[in-house]
């Protein structure tokens, strides 16, 4: 169970990223 819980931290943290990365560029960008 504590794997799971940390995959799912782990993949919230990845996605948080991106999204931050996304905005980043799209700031950036324009």
């Amino acid at each position: 169970m504590a794997g799971y819980k940390a995959h799912m931290a782990f993949g919230m943290a990845t996605g948080l990223g991106w999204a931050i990365a996304a905005f980043m560029l799209s700031l950036v960008s324009v």
